[in-house]
């Protein structure tokens, strides 16, 4: 099989798409039990726990190896290890952020897998991502010192560390550690400032937010509409799909819901950014899953077949090709100078210094901080240049940044040749 053939079937697993899976021949099934970029890709997208559920379902007609189950299945268990980690930690934070009457609610993992997929087993969470009141950040940022959480640098009074600054140019905080290996983002925006001068999601989603009940314990989800709006524009514009196929696989849970609003969503896709990024997301699961054209915010549509490929060939490119292709790198696509790639690298040393002093808090200015500091932004440096210069010296990867060029400036409005008015979304 060819990597095309390999993609197809970890889209069709991503979107569970179990009627088409189980068609495939068995000299296939074979193939892929032995494929090690099939089971490498499975691990990366964290597909593990949805493919063994397809295959406990239908094990008459998915012949993989024992060997290859039996790996998938550690994998799960792993992964569902990890998932209550972190769940336990969000009924203490969850407690504590009540009886302080903390506007907030948590993003993506716990809510889809808790609520939307309704088994902790199937959805694997890596962080908690929450999204807090802006006037309450800082009384947010107190209550997880008394739970032990610390930034990078093992600084403990986290709610003296940040600025108004952080707030303002970015969309979260820098991560926070806690006692127990979990990772904390606290949000003060949905959406990154890159993509939206203000937020077109945040104000709504707290007030939109809905009350989860597991015995004695009581936290906040966001609404499975707000849920979906969230998770187009965080793949699409922010990530531009490099965030993984696990997205395809949340959206397709949250439509089969029949209750979900419509009308809600095709209000919210009047913004032109948050209808395209619906609708991508949309036309790739109608392609190559089970999703029919039954639903308004479909009918209509002008958009390019080749654009839905060019979307899905981005969730498997790496993260070092995805990282060389950011932000104004993209101009060196256009032309070549030296002076161009100078001032390219200017650009990335004042991104990564502006990244190291964020995340690490670069306050002691002492020798041995500094030397980090260099050694750090050479390596940076370094690693970027490597990956500029594949973009000219692969044709592959060429071709794959001007898709992406293409892609992006759809997804910003550059380009209203393809979704030419509201009704279109």
């Amino acid at each position: 099989m060819k990597k095309q053939e390999i993609r197809r079937v970890l889209f069709l697993i991503a979107s569970q798409n179990s009627k088409e899976i189980s068609l495939l021949p068995k000299e296939k099934i074979d193939f892929l039990s032995q494929d090690s970029y099939f089971l490498e890709s499975i691990y990366l997208q964290r597909l593990s726990p949805i493919l063994d559920e397809i295959i406990s379902k239908d094990r008459k007609n998915l012949l993989f190896s024992e060997s290859f189950i039996e790996k998938i299945k550690k994998e799960t268990n792993l992964l569902q290890i990890k998932n209550l980690n972190i769940i336990g930690e969000l009924f203490k934070i969850s407690e504590i952020f009540n009886e302080r009457n903390i506007d907030y609610c948590l993003l993506k993992g716990p809510s889809l897998a808790l609520e939307i997929y309704q088994d902790v087993r199937l959805r694997p969470l890596r962080d908690l991502d929450i999204l807090v009141k802006r006037n309450q950040i800082k009384e947010s940022l107190v209550l997880l010192e008394h739970l032990n959480y610390k930034s990078l640098e093992g600084d403990s009074k986290i709610s003296g560390i940040f600025t108004d600054e952080d707030l303002d140019h970015y969309h979260h905080l820098p991560a926070l550690y806690g006692p127990s290996d979990v990772i904390v983002e606290i949000h003060s925006r949905v959406t990154s400032p890159k993509n939206f001068k203000v937020c077109p999601l945040s104000e709504a989603m707290l007030s939109n937010t809905k009350e989860f009940f597991y015995k004695d314990f009581k936290t906040y989800f966001p609404s499975k509409e707000d849920n979906l709006l969230h998770l187009a524009v965080h793949s699409c514009l922010q990530h531009v799909f490099n965030n993984g196929l696990l997205t395809i696989t949340d959206v397709s849970m949250i439509i089969k819901d029949e209750s979900l609003d419509w009308d809600y969503v095709r209000k919210k896709s009047l913004n032109p950014k948050i209808g395209r990024s619906i609708l991508i997301i949309m036309e790739m699961l109608k392609k190559h899953s089970f999703l029919q054209r039954n639903k308004d915010l479909l009918e209509d549509q002008t958009i390019l077949k080749d654009l839905v490929s060019i979307s899905m060939r981005q969730f498997f490119f790496h993260e070092e090709e995805h990282n060389a292709l950011k932000g104004s790198r993209l101009k060196l696509l256009n032309s070549v100078s030296i002076t161009r790639f100078i001032s390219t690298l200017m650009e990335s040393f004042f991104q990564h210094r502006d990244s190291f002093i964020r995340s690490r808090r670069f306050r002691n200015k002492n020798f041995g901080n500094y030397l980090f500091f260099f050694l750090y932004i050479l390596k940076k440096i370094t690693l970027d240049t490597g990956s500029i210069v594949k973009v000219f010296l692969k044709k592959d990867y060429k071709k794959y940044s001007k898709d992406k060029l293409r892609l992006l400036d759809w997804l910003d409005g550059n380009n209203d040749g393809i979704v030419r008015s509201t009704k279109d979304l």
